[in-house]
C-alpha cells in the first residue's frame, strides 16, 4: 500500500498592504536596533487596561532610562485610528511612573527588561505614532501627547543609524526632546557638571575677521565627547522638509576612515572645523570667565562647553569624526580610540543673541567657503544652501516655488524628489537652474515679476521684505500651477508620471523645462490667462513629438511649442 504523499502547504502571497506594513515595521525596528535600543519582543500587541482605558502596544524599545512605546499604522484613515487611542496615550504620558508600575506588575517580560539601576520615576516615557502616511497638522494638534514619527523622519533616522550606528542615539534623543541631563548616568547624578572644560588657545577677536562678538578657539577633545554634541549642516531632519544630512555624510567614507583608524591606530593631525554655541565660555585656570576683548594676541585658554546634545556644528571633518562612531565594524578597537585619542578642533563661537536662522546661514556660508577649494559641492546641496544664504536670488525663489508646487495638490503635486529615498520622481536641480529661475527672477522681460500687479513689488529689489517675497513666491506658484494644470489636461493620465517603466512617460526634465520655456514666452508676449484658455490653446498637445528634442534643447522646445500653439 502506497504511503500518502504529504503536500507542502503553500502560503498565500502577501497583499500590497501586508508588504507595506512589513516594510514599515522593519524600518522603525532597524533604526532603533542600530542606535543601540533593545526591543521587548514579548510585549508586541499586548493589550492592557490602564486607568480605565484599554489599548494595545505594538512595540516597546528601551535604552538606559528611556522607554519608547510605538504605535504603527499603514492605514489611510489616520485621524480615525489615532483618535481611538488618544485617551490611553494621554494617560500613559501624563502618569508615566504609574503606567510603568502597572506594566511591571502585569507583564513579566516588561518587568525583567526594565529592572535595572534606574527607579521608575527616573525613567522617561515616550509614545511614538509611526504612520506610513502623512498625519495632518490639524490631527496632530488634537492629540498633542504623542510624538509623531513621520515616515520621512523614519527614513532620516534609519539613514543616520545605518551610518553611525549606536552614536545615532543622540540624534534620536534630540528628536525626542530629551536633554542629556536626563539620560542614562546623568540622571543618577544630577550634581554632575553641566559643562566640560578643554585646554586650548583663543585668537583675538580683531584677528579673526568674523565680525564683532565672534571668538575663535582651538582645543583638543576626545571623539566620544564630541560625538555626543555634534551635528552636521542641516535644518533638523525631523523638522525641515528636506534634510541635508544625507548629502553631508557618506557611509562609504566613514567606513574607509574607520578602517584606517583600525589599521594605523593613529589620530588625524588636521583639524576639525566647527561652530560652538554662544554659551561656550573662555575661562582661566581658576574657572573665571576671560574678557576676550582684552586679548591682543593668541594665548592659552580653557574652553568651557555645555554638555548638551546637538550644539557643536561640524563644518569640515565630519567623516574623520563620525568614523569613531559607537557600534559596527571593528568596535573593539575603535572603542579604545574613541576615548583615548584627541581631535584638534578649531571652533567659532557664536556671539550672544544670534538667531537660529543667522547661525544656520553663517554655517552654510562657511561650508561653501571651505569646500570651494576642495571637492565640488553637489548642485542639489548648493541650491539648498542658496535658499539659506541668498533668499532673494532667482535660484532661491525658484527652489521655493518648486517646493510649493510639489507640496500642493496641483498637476506637479508630489512629482519631484523631496527626500533622498524618493523613486520615480523628477529631480529639481535642472528644473530650478535652467527653466524656473529665469521665469521667476526679479526682473527681465520674460519673468513673472513684470506681470505681477503688486504695487509694492519694486521693494523686492531692496532684498529686505520677507513678507513681500512670500507673496511673490505664492503668486509665481499660482501662475505656474494654472499653466501646468492645462498641460496635464492634454496628456493621458497614465503618462503623467516620471516612472520610466511606463511607456511614453511625460514627466521628464526635458519636457517640463520645455513647457516652462514655453510659459516664459507666454509671459513675455503678455498672454497670461486662466487655465481654461491655456487648455483651449494647447489642444492636441499629446500628439506633439517631444522625443525629437534632447536634454539640452529646452529653449528650442519652448520656441517650437509657442509657435505651434500660441503664435
Amino acid at each position: 500500500m502506497k504511503k500518502a504523499v504529504k503536500t507542502k502547504k503553500v502560503k498565500p502571497p502577501l497583499s500590497a498592504q501586508d508588504i507595506l506594513k512589513r516594510d514599515h515595521f522593519s524600518r522603525v525596528r532597524t533604526l532603533f536596533r542600530l542606535a543601540g535600543f533593545k526591543r521587548i519582543g514579548k510585549m508586541m500587541d499586548k493589550e492592557f487596561t490602564f486607568e480605565g482605558s484599554t489599548c494595545d502596544i505594538d512595540d516597546v524599545f528601551y535604552l538606559e532610562n528611556v522607554i519608547v512605546f510605538v504605535e504603527y499604522t499603514v492605514s489611510n484613515e489616520v485621524s480615525v485610528h489615532l483618535k481611538k487611542k488618544s485617551v490611553p496615550f494621554r494617560k500613559m504620558v501624563e502618569n508615566p511612573t504609574g503606567f510603568l508600575t502597572y506594566l511591571k506588575a502585569t507583564f513579566p517580560a516588561f518587568a525583567e527588561a526594565v529592572s535595572g539601576i534606574y527607579d521608575l520615576d527616573q525613567c522617561r516615557v515616550f509614545v511614538l505614532y509611526a504612520s506610513r502616511h502623512a498625519v495632518a497638522n490639524e490631527t496632530k494638534a488634537e492629540v498633542p501627547s504623542v510624538t509623531y514619527l513621520d515616515y520621512n523622519v523614519v527614513r532620516y533616522l534609519e539613514s543616520v543609524s545605518r551610518a553611525v550606528r549606536h552614536t545615532a542615539r543622540y540624534e534620536i534623543l534630540e528628536f525626542l526632546g530629551l536633554p542629556v541631563s536626563e539620560f542614562g548616568s546623568a540622571i543618577l547624578n544630577p550634581a554632575s557638571a553641566a559643562t566640560s572644560v578643554y585646554d586650548g588657545s583663543v585668537l583675538p577677536e580683531s584677528h579673526s575677521n568674523f565680525g564683532a562678538g565672534f571668538k575663535v578657539a582651538s582645543f583638543y577633545i576626545d571623539p566620544d565627547a564630541l560625538l555626543q554634541r555634534a551635528y552636521v549642516l542641516r535644518r533638523d531632519g525631523w523638522r525641515g522638509g528636506a534634510s541635508l544630512y544625507q548629502r553631508m555624510i557618506s557611509s562609504a567614507k566613514i567606513e574607509k576612515v574607520r578602517r584606517y583608524l583600525r589599521s594605523r591606530k593613529r589620530v588625524f593631525i588636521n583639524n576639525v572645523i566647527a561652530t560652538l554655541p554662544s554659551t561656550t565660555k573662555i575661562v582661566d585656570e581658576d574657572g573665571a570667565t576671560t574678557d576676550t576683548a582684552a586679548i591682543k594676541k593668541t594665548k592659552r585658554a580653557r574652553i568651557q562647553i555645555p554638555n548638551e546634545i546637538g550644539t557643536i556644528g561640524i563644518i569640515d571633518g565630519q567623516h574623520r569624526l563620525f568614523a569613531y562612531h559607537e557600534g559596527g565594524s571593528g568596535e573593539t578597537e575603535i572603542s579604545v580610540l574613541r576615548k583615548r585619542q584627541n581631535l584638534l578642533v578649531t571652533g567659532i563661537i557664536f556671539p550672544p543673541g544670534m538667531s537660529d536662522d543667522e547661525q544656520m546661514r553663517f554655517q552654510a556660508n562657511l561650508f561653501l567657503e571651505i569646500n570651494s577649494t576642495q571637492t565640488a559641492v553637489k548642485s542639489d546641496l548648493t541650491q539648498e544652501i542658496e535658499v539659506l544664504l541668498r533668499p532673494y536670488s532667482a535660484i532661491s525663489i525658484a527652489k521655493r516655488v518648486i517646493n510649493r508646487l510639489n507640496e500642493g495638490s496641483g498637476a506637479l503635486g508630489n512629482k519631484f524628489e523631496r527626500y533622498f529615498y524618493d523613486q520615480d520622481k523628477m529631480k529639481t536641480t535642472s528644473v530650478v537652474s535652467y527653466a524656473l529661475a529665469h521665469l521667476v527672477r526679479i526682473g527681465g522681460p520674460d519673468s513673472l515679476f513684470n506681470a505681477w500687479k503688486s504695487p509694492s513689488k519694486q521693494d523686492l529689489k531692496t532684498q529686505n521684505n520677507d513678507a513681500l517675497l512670500d507673496e511673490y513666491v505664492s503668486y509665481c506658484s499660482m501662475e505656474v500651477a494654472k499653466f501646468m494644470s492645462a498641460v496635464k489636461s492634454q496628456v493621458p493620465a497614465e503618462r503623467w508620471t516620471a516612472d520610466r517603466k511606463v511607456p511614453g512617460y511625460f514627466l521628464t526634465t526635458t519636457t517640463i523645462n520645455g513647457c516652462l520655456s514655453l510659459f516664459r514666452r507666454i509671459v513675455r508676449n503678455g498672454k497670461l490667462a486662466e487655465t481654461a484658455s491655456y487648455k483651449e490653446a494647447l489642444d492636441g498637445l499629446q500628439e506633439f513629438k517631444f522625443s525629437d528634442y534632447k536634454s539640452s534643447q529646452y529653449n528650442k522646445l519652448g520656441e517650437a511649442l509657442f509657435i505651434k500653439y500660441f503664435s
